[in-house]
């Protein structure tokens, strides 16, 4: 399940068996142009760093944002792929980016957004919720065009046709 391009992590669409974690809605993304009627591939940009004394530890967060959160994100309609990077400077926000490709920005639904869990027994309590401790922002981007210089082999890019980032 776990790759690893060039020294990023790339995270295929298997999923594992989930039903661990308390549920809780995650932050909206912002809706998708009403003006578009046909199939617009993109990225969900999010990004996220821990706020709190309470948070828990980069490396506990890791662990559910790697095997958990985004396992449930690739369960959604339209998203096979993500990619996660940590800020190069420790002491810079946000702390963490991941990237979704969507071969449909119109894709997956708000409700499907709404129902992906952001509570978990790592978060403090009584909520066990992400964004007591946690901020999250999150972007949809239209892909506009590609650029893949011939002379440049394995560079990543993202396949118009498909929406996914590649080799």
């Amino acid at each position: 399940m776990f790759q690893t391009y060039g020294g990023n992590l790339h995270i295929s669409s298997q999923v594992p068996e989930k039903g661990f974690g308390i549920h809780s809605p995650l932050p909206s993304l912002p809706a998708f142009p009403a003006h578009a009627t046909m199939s617009v591939p993109g990225l969900v940009y999010a990004s996220s760093s821990l706020t709190s004394p309470l948070s828990p530890s980069t490396s506990s967060f890791n662990k559910w944002y790697n095997e958990v959160h985004i396992p449930d994100v690739l369960s959604l309609h339209g998203t096979s792929s993500a990619f996660r990077y940590a800020n190069a400077d420790p002491t810079a926000t946000p702390q963490f980016l991941a990237l979704y490709p969507l071969a449909d920005l119109a894709t997956p639904s708000s409700e499907e957004l709404k129902a992906v869990p952001i509570t978990h027994e790592i978060f403090p309590a009584p909520s066990h919720n992400a964004s007591d401790v946690v901020e999250f922002r999150s972007r949809l981007y239209e892909h506009i065009q590609s650029y893949e210089p011939e002379d440049q082999p394995g560079i990543y890019h993202l396949n118009p046709r498909s929406g996914l980032v590649e080799l």
